[in-house]
């Protein structure tokens, strides 16, 4: 069958999650021999100091799955030659990749299928002014109001995937994966008998004194929340060093 596409679309304050989705893609890589999982990371990419960033990164609407992170803001503004079809800015480039997915799947008939995620903590206090760091949050909450929100009827239009802690997204993020990997393998061959072949379960995952090599991925992980912690605890010390100037 046909690749599966997946795009990563994020501000950049959330670039540990970026490296989670990255390492759960490879893991569901092994999982799934029948089909190959392409994600696309603008950051890997040759970005030419020619052209801006967003001329430089493929139209989502033509992928199988968007995945958009946020937290507390929506990125950086786009130039105004970038602007929705009534003539209004986007918020930035992220919204810019998310509108284009929606009508994508408009057009498609539901591809991409797309999956917004909500980190519901409460962002460290930044080391940017005060009124900037609101009008982020504004932004975003504006965002949020526009696509999950019926404003005359006050009930929800849209579904968003809430996670709290770094392993939890990692977790989640999986298992949803997953079940739309398996949905399209189903519609790829719907009278197939033969099952999905999981072959990275196969053995132990007690490697004794043998080195762990990329096959064994997805029976060698599960640091992540221990990680998330160092990594919180070495950024509040950093913003107590600098505040205490």
């Amino acid at each position: 069958m046909e690749p599966i596409r997946i795009f990563l679309s994020s501000p950049g304050d959330v670039a540990q999650e970026r490296r989670i989705a990255e390492r759960v893609v490879k893991r569901l890589n092994a999982e799934f021999p029948e089909v190959k999982l392409e994600p696309y990371f603008w950051e890997y990419e040759p970005m030419l100091i020619t052209k801006d960033y967003q001329e430089q990164i493929p139209p989502t609407s033509g992928f199988d799955i968007v995945i958009c992170i946020l937290w507390s803001r929506m990125g950086s503004r786009l130039h105004t030659k970038y602007t929705r079809s009534d003539g209004t800015a986007y918020r930035s480039g992220t919204e810019f990749e998310f509108v284009d997915a929606v009508e994508g799947q408009k057009r498609n008939e539901g591809t991409p299928n797309i999956l917004v995620w909500i980190n519901k903590t409460q962002p460290l206090i930044p080391l940017e002014p005060e009124d900037e760091h609101m009008e982020r949050l504004r932004e975003l909450k504006a965002f949020l109001e526009e696509w999950t929100r019926d404003g005359e009827e006050g009930t929800f239009k849209g579904a968003v995937n809430r996670y709290g802690r770094l392993d939890e997204f990692e977790d989640k993020l999986e298992v949803k994966l997953r079940k739309l990997i398996g949905a399209r393998l189903v519609e790829s061959a719907p009278f197939s008998s033969t099952p999905t072949t999981i072959t990275w379960t196969e053995g132990s995952p007690f490697r004794g004194l043998e080195t762990f090599e990329f096959e064994h991925a997805p029976v060698f992980f599960g640091r992540t929340a221990a990680i998330a912690d160092a990594i919180k605890s070495l950024r509040g010390q950093t913003q107590d060093h600098n505040f205490s100037f």
